[in-house]
C-alpha cells in the first residue's frame, strides 16, 4: 500500500476532521510520532480522539512501523474491548534469533512480553492468534520462536475470557500446552501444531487421556513424534467424540491413543524402499488396522505403495465398522470387492501416480450396500467383466440406492490423449442418469461422469 492509498483509507474513519482541520493536522502529527508519547496520550487526549488515533495508526502501519503502535497501545485503551487480537499485526517487533547465535534485528519484545500485554490490557480477550513472526524469506536461519515455560502458560491462564487458541509455528512444550488445555476455564478451541515432547511417554499418554473429558473433538499429528506433536481440540457437544490421529508407519503414537475414530496413515513417499523395508511396512500397517481399526469410522491411506500387497480384505477385516473410506495416491488391490463394508457410507479414491499402472475396477466399489457418497479420481478404470450385470443392479436398485453424490473422473485422456475405456464409462452415465432422474426417486442425487476433459454426465435430480 502506498502512502496516499494510506492517506485515503484515513478519510475513512468515522468522525474523522477534515483534512484542512487543524485537529487533523494534529491528529496526524501525533500519529506519525505516537510511540514517543507514553502516558502524555491518556493525560491529555480525550478518549474519542483516543480512537481515532488507534484506528489512524493501524491504516499508517507500514509508514510510521509497527514498533510505534505497539509503544503506544497501553495508553490508546482502545483493547479494553477487543475480543480477537493477532499478533501477526505486529510480527515485526518480536526478538529473533539466528541459527548459529546473535539476535537478527533490533527488536525487544519477546513472546512472553506480548502475552503480559494482553494480559494486562485486554481484558476482554476471546480469540488470540499467535503467529510465526520470522519473514518468510529467513525462516532456514534464523530459529523458530518458543514459548518460555512456565512463564508462558502463566500468562495464557490469565487471560481469562480466552475461548479459542492458535499457536502457528511457534513452539511450545507439550507440558505446557496441557496445562493450559486443562486449566483455562472458558477455552473451547486450541490448535498448535509445534508442540515439543518434553515427558516421557507414560506421562505424555496420561496427559493425553486427561483431554477426553474436557475436549470431544481432538485431532493429532503425530507424523513427527516422539519429537513433536501436533493437537487440535474443541469442545464440539456432538453426539460421540471425534479422536483422529496422522500418523507415520515408523512411530509408535497408536500405543497412546488406542481408540480412535479417524485414522490417517500417510507412508513416506519419497524413499527407495529394500526387501526389508516393504516387509516392515507391511506388518506395521496391518498391526496398526489389527490393535486399533476396530473404533476407526473413518480410515485414510496416503502413498501406499504397490509392493506392501494390501487388499480391501486386509482394512475390513480388521475396520469393521468404517463409515468413510479414503484412498490418497494408494494402491489397494482390487480382486475383491469393497462389499464386506457393511457401514461403508463414504469412499474416496485419489489415485494420480501415473507410474503405477493398474486398472481400478468400478464394479468392485459400485457394489457397497450403503455407499452415500463415491468420488474417484484415477489414470484408469473399468467396468469389469460383466457390465450388463452392473447394469441390471443398477436399474434394480439393488446397488446405488441410498447414494446422493457420484463423481468419476478418468485422467487417461491427459497420459494417452484418450481413455481405453470410454464407451464403457459413458454408458454407465447414461445408466445412472436414467436411475437419478426417475420421479420416485427417493433422494437428491449429483452424478457427475468425466472423462479427461469431457463431461460425460452431470446431472442433479432434485
Amino acid at each position: 500500500m502506498s502512502d496516499y492509498e494510506s492517506e485515503s483509507d484515513d478519510d475513512n474513519i468515522e468522525d474523522m476532521p477534515p483534512r484542512s482541520s487543524l485537529q487533523y493536522l494534529a491528529i496526524s502529527t501525533i500519529v506519525n510520532n505516537i510511540g514517543s508519547y507514553g502516558e502524555r496520550i491518556r493525560k491529555y487526549i480525550s478518549p474519542p480522539i483516543r480512537k481515532i488515533l488507534f484506528e489512524k495508526a493501524k491504516d499508517r502501519k507500514r509508514k510510521i512501523g509497527v514498533e510505534q503502535i505497539w509503544a503506544a497501545l497501553p495508553y490508546l485503551d482502545q483493547h479494553r474491548t477487543t475480543e480477537k487480537f493477532n499478533s501477526g499485526d505486529f510480527s515485526s517487533i518480536f526478538r529473533l534469533k539466528r541459527k548459529n547465535g546473535g539476535e537478527i534485528s533490533e527488536a525487544r519484545v519477546s513472546m512472553e512480553e506480548f502475552l503480559q500485554y494482553l494480559a494486562e490490557f485486554v481484558p476482554n480477550l476471546r480469540e488470540l492468534f499467535i503467529e510465526d513472526p520470522r519473514p518468510c524469506g529467513k525462516r532456514k536461519q534464523v530459529k523458530r520462536v518458543r514459548l518460555e515455560e512456565p512463564l508462558a502458560s502463566d500468562l495464557l491462564l490469565r487471560i481469562e475470557n480466552l475461548t479459542h487458541l492458535l499457536i502457528n509455528n511457534v513452539n511450545i512444550n507439550f507440558s505446557g500446552f496441557i496445562r493450559v488445555c486443562t486449566e483455562s476455564q472458558k477455552l473451547q478451541h486450541i490448535k498448535a501444531n509445534n508442540i515439543l515432547v518434553d515427558i516421557e511417554p507414560d506421562a505424555t499418554k496420561k496427559c493425553l487421556k486427561m483431554l477426553d473429558s474436557k475436549f470431544d473433538h481432538q485431532e493429532h499429528d503425530a507424523r513427527k513424534f516422539p519429537r513433536k506433536l501436533g493437537i487440535t481440540l474443541q469442545k464440539s457437544n456432538a453426539a460421540g467424540p471425534y479422536l483422529k490421529a496422522i500418523v507415520t508407519l515408523s512411530d509408535d503414537f497408536l500405543h497412546l491413543r488406542p481408540t480412535l475414530t479417524c485414522l490417517h496413515i500417510s507412508a513416506q513417499r519419497d524413499k527407495d524402499l529394500t526387501v526389508d523395508d516393504i516387509k516392515n511396512d507391511r506388518n506395521r500397517l496391518l498391526l496398526m488396522l489389527k490393535r486399533a481399526g476396530g473404533t476407526f469410522k473413518t480410515l485414510i491411506l496416503e502413498f501406499i505403495r504397490p509392493k506392501l500387497n494390501i487388499t480391501f480384505k486386509h482394512i475390513s477385516k480388521h475396520c469393521n465398522d468404517l463409515e468413510t473410506l479414503e484412498l490418497l495416491n494408494s494402491y489397494v488391490l482390487g480382486d475383491d470387492s469393497i462389499t464386506s463394508f457393511s457401514q461403508l457410507k463414504i469412499f474416496k479414491w485419489h489415485n494420480m501416480f501415473h507410474y503405477w499402472d493398474w486398472t481400478i475396477r468400478l464394479d468392485r466399489i459400485l457394489s457397497a450396500p450403503h455407499l452415500e457418497t463415491m468420488d474417484i479420481i484415477a489414470l484408469k478404470m473399468n467396468l469389469g467383466d460383466n457390465k450388463e450385470s452392473l447394469f441390471h443392479k443398477i436399474r434394480n436398485r439393488t446397488i446405488l440406492d441410498k447414494a446422493t453424490f457420484i463423481r468419476i473422473m478418468s485422467i487417461a485422456y491427459y497420459e494417452y490423449g484418450k481413455d481405453p475405456d470410454q464407451e464403457a464409462l459413458c454408458e454407465l452415465a447414461r445408466e445412472l442418469r436414467i436411475f437419478s432422474t426417475e420421479p420416485t426417486m427417493p433422494v437428491e442425487r449429483t452424478v457427475s461422469i468425466l472423462i479427461g476433459n469431457h463431461r460425460a454426465i452431470n446431472i442433479r435430480n432434485t
